[in-house]
């Protein structure tokens, strides 16, 4: 599901679109969806983090990462390597991916990271685990995500 076919785009502050994919900025959380067929380069990696750097500031301690994983797209593992000797990891990284053989690319990418990269089948999963591990107001005050919880 596309985040902005959703009823958590009443969140976004500020929203970013490239040739490459969107970043939705929320009020500690960052959302990317990278289009179809896209080669997610070192490059490319570099604007969203200039990006993220203008809104944010340089630090990511308090920031998650939610990768929304809608489309096919190829990363580059080692870019991680890159990623973490530049900047300072995220609070979390998290990857929200809807097909069974998108997980064997996140293990793969996990060799390359240090940190763990959580995994989820839906952006709600996603926001439940924030609300639930991470008791962010924002999504604690979001009445369709306390349903979903109460439905489990």
């Amino acid at each position: 599901m596309k985040f902005k076919d959703t009823h958590l785009m009443k969140y976004v502050i500020e929203e970013h679109s490239f040739s490459f994919g969107d970043l939705y900025f929320l009020e500690n959380i960052i959302v990317s969806e990278i289009h179809e067929g896209v080669l997610f380069d070192w490059e490319m990696v570099a604007i969203m983090i200039k990006c993220k750097e203008h809104f944010y500031g340089k630090t990511n301690e308090n920031l998650y990462f939610l990768s929304n994983r809608t489309n096919n797209y190829a990363i580059i593992p080692q870019n991680w390597l890159k990623f973490q000797e530049t900047y300072q990891c995220f609070k979390a990284y998290m990857v929200v991916t809807y097909r069974k053989t998108a997980i064997t690319n996140v293990k793969i990418e996990q060799f390359f990271y240090d940190n763990s990269i959580l995994c989820y089948g839906s952006l709600m999963e996603a926001f439940l685990y924030l609300n639930d591990k991470e008791h962010l107001s924002m999504v604690l005050e979001d009445s369709e995500l306390v349903k979903i919880k109460s439905e489990r």
